[in-house]
């Protein structure tokens, strides 16, 4: 079933009496002229990875092209502006939040920003990090593993 009243890709089913669902998620490496790439720090009253780093990213909504989801989710997690998007590759991750299980399929883009960065209520901080560095953080799941595997891709694609 497409949970279309939340204007997300949700499939929920049911395992063991516990609902589970599919969703899909973009997310964007954004590098800046130092090749350093953008990173957003969890808020404390996130619903999953609290105090957690993660990349701009989000939900995928009804309708929406991969292309666009990120350009939404810059726009609303930074006031800025996704440039020259590159799709490099995706992975699966399971996250829990708001008392559900999710699987995502997280579709994962490479480019640049333009705009000055002002954070949205979901995220506390931000840094600009080259990649080694920010295998050093405290990541949202599934992104150490994807960058420790991609590091060339996404240095040099």
């Amino acid at each position: 079933m497409i949970n279309i009243a939340k204007r997300a890709i949700e499939l929920p089913t049911m395992m063991e009496g516990m609902e589970k669902r599919t969703s899909v998620g973009v997310s964007a490496f954004l590098k800046n002229d130092k090749n350093q790439f953008l990173f957003l720090n969890r808020s404390a009253q996130s619903s999953w990875g609290k105090g957690q780093w993660q990349l701009p990213e989000g939900k995928m909504e009804w309708g929406e092209a991969p292309e666009q989801t990120i350009q939404r989710e810059v726009l609303e997690e930074t006031c800025c502006t996704a440039r020259e998007l590159g799709f490099i590759g995706f992975q699966t991750v399971n996250i829990q939040a708001r008392g559900k299980d999710f699987h995502v399929l997280r579709l994962l883009f490479k480019g640049t920003i333009a705009g000055e960065i002002r954070l949205s209520s979901e995220h506390e901080d931000f840094a600009w990090w080259a990649l080694k560095e920010a295998l050093k953080q405290d990541l949202t799941v599934g992104l150490k593993e994807f960058i420790s595997q991609n590091l060339e891709k996404i240095q040099h694609s």
